[in-house]
């Protein structure tokens, strides 16, 4: 996880200088209060809230959210409570970040990226 850490802080440095630039993580550190297991972590969840509270905040935050039945259609790892947990949780933790656009997935892709080009468009000006 601190690898991880300096990994971003390097990243973040380099990049976040340049103009017009577009840069999208399938995944971030959050990930790791929500779902220890995968990524094999087992600090406490306070400390891992300290971790991640170190690392740099992204301009705009995606959060794709579907219902629980429908991912686990898709992708059938975990269960259906786990699955309603996560979702809970990534609620939770995204609720209170100023830009965070939840992502209806059930919705159309078209509907989806309109939303998602609206917020860039909004978040960067």
């Amino acid at each position: 996880l601190l690898f991880w850490l300096v990994e971003y802080k390097i990243f973040y440095l380099i990049y976040s200088k340049k103009e017009s630039q577009l840069i999208i993580f399938d995944r971030y550190v959050h990930d790791v209060l929500i779902d220890p297991i995968r990524y094999q972590i087992s600090l406490s969840n306070k400390i891992l809230k300290k971790i991640v509270n170190l690392f740099p905040e992204p301009d705009i935050w995606f959060i794709l959210k579907a219902k629980p039945k429908t991912i686990f259609k898709r992708k059938n790892e975990l269960s259906i409570s786990e699955i309603t947990r996560q979702n809970n949780l990534y609620t939770k933790i995204f609720q209170n970040k100023n830009k965070a656009v939840l992502i209806n997935t059930n919705l159309s892709v078209e509907k989806n990226m309109k939303t998602i080009i609206k917020k860039i468009n909004l978040f960067t000006k």
